[in-house]
C-alpha cells in the first residue's frame, strides 16, 4: 500500500548515475511492480506518479550509462591504437622516432590522460571529495597562458583568440583546478567558434568572473539548462553539419570545480549568435 510506495520512492531518490546497474535495475523492477492501476486515495495516487517518474529516470540513467561506456572505450581505443602501432613499428624496424613523431604520440597520450582525469575529477566533485590546494593568485595569468597555448590550433582553424584580462583580480583558490576550468571552457569555445573566441577575467563584486565567448551557431533556450550535466553534448549544428566529437564531460567538470570553490556557472546564448559561458568565484572562501 502507501507504506510500500513510500519505501520504493525513498530508494529511488537515493539512486545516483554512479550507482550499480544491479541496484538500478532492481529499483526499476520494484517501482514498476508497485505501480497500481488505480490508487485508493489522492496521496497514494501522487506517490504512484512520483514513483513512475523515478522509474523512468532510472531507466534513462541505465541507457545513458551503457551508451557512455561504449563512448569512453571508443575515445580511448583510437588514440591508443595509433600509439601502439607507432611504437610497435619502431621496435620492429629497430629505428628511433624523430621529434615530430614523438610530439604526435605525446599529444595522443595527453588526450587520453585528460579524458581519464576528467572522469576522475567529475566523480570526486559530484561526491564532494574534490581536494583543493588554495592560495591567492590571479586567474588572468592562467587565462593568458591558455590563450597562448591554443593560438596555434586556433590559427589552423582560422579562429582568432582574443583576451580581456584584469590582472588585479585575485581569488583564494586552487590554481591548478581553476586553470583546468579555464582550459575546459576555452577548449569548448574553440570547438564551436566560427571566427573568434574571447577569454575574459574581471573583478565582479567581491569575487572574480571568468567568461569564454564564441561566435558559433549558438543554442536554443531549451538546450541551455542541460549543458553542465555529464555526457551532454551537441550532435549537429543548425546547418546540419556534425558538431565536434566529445564525451560531454568538460562543462560538467567546470561546474564541479566552480561549486567546490563556492561559486557557480552559467551560459547565455541566442540561436545563430554564439554562446557565452561563465563562472563566478568568490574572492575568498575557507
Amino acid at each position: 500500500g502507501q507504506r510500500r510506495l513510500r519505501l520504493w520512492a525513498d530508494e529511488a531518490k537515493l539512486l545516483r548515475p554512479s550507482g550499480s546497474g544491479h541496484t538500478a535495475a532492481a529499483a526499476v523492477h520494484g517501482a514498476r511492480m508497485l505501480q497500481a492501476p488505480a490508487a485508493e486515495n489522492p496521496a497514494e495516487a501522487e506517490l504512484s506518479v512520483h514513483l513512475s517518474e523515478a522509474a523512468d529516470y532510472i531507466q534513462h540513467l541505465q541507457t545513458v550509462r551503457k551508451s557512455m561506456v561504449g563512448e569512453v572505450a571508443h575515445e580511448l581505443r583510437t588514440p591508443l591504437a595509433v600509439l601502439l602501432a607507432s611504437l610497435d613499428n619502431a621496435l620492429y624496424e629497430e629505428r628511433a622516432l624523430d621529434a615530430s613523431q614523438l610530439a604526435k604520440l605525446s599529444e595522443q597520450a595527453r588526450g587520453m590522460a585528460r579524458l581519464v582525469q576528467d572522469l576522475q575529477d567529475l566523480s570526486l566533485a559530484e561526491s564532494g571529495r574534490l581536494a583543493l590546494d588554495k592560495r591567492w593568485f590571479a586567474p588572468a595569468e592562467a587565462a593568458a597562458a591558455i590563450a597562448e597555448l591554443l593560438e596555434a590550433e586556433a590559427g589552423d582553424k582560422g579562429i582568432r583568440v582574443r583576451t580581456e584580462l584584469d590582472e588585479a583580480a585575485k581569488v583564494f583558490g586552487d590554481e591548478k583546478r581553476i586553470r583546468q576550468l579555464l582550459l575546459n571552457l576555452s577548449d569548448n569555445a574553440l570547438r564551436h567558434a566560427r571566427t573568434t573566441m574571447t577569454v575574459r577575467v574581471a573583478a565582479a563584486g567581491s569575487g572574480v568572473r571568468i567568461e569564454v565567448e564564441d561566435d558559433g551557431w549558438g543554442m536554443e533556450e531549451e538546450e541551455l539548462d542541460q549543458l553542465f550535466q555529464r555526457y551532454v553534448r551537441r550532435r549537429t549544428y543548425a546547418d546540419g553539419s556534425p558538431a565536434p566529437r566529445g564525451l560531454g564531460l568538460g562543462l560538467a567538470v567546470v561546474k564541479g570545480i566552480a561549486e567546490a570553490h563556492g561559486g557557480y556557472v552559467g551560459v547565455s546564448s541566442r540561436f545563430g549568435a554564439g554562446a557565452l559561458f561563465y563562472a563566478e568565484l568568490p574572492a575568498y572562501r575557507e
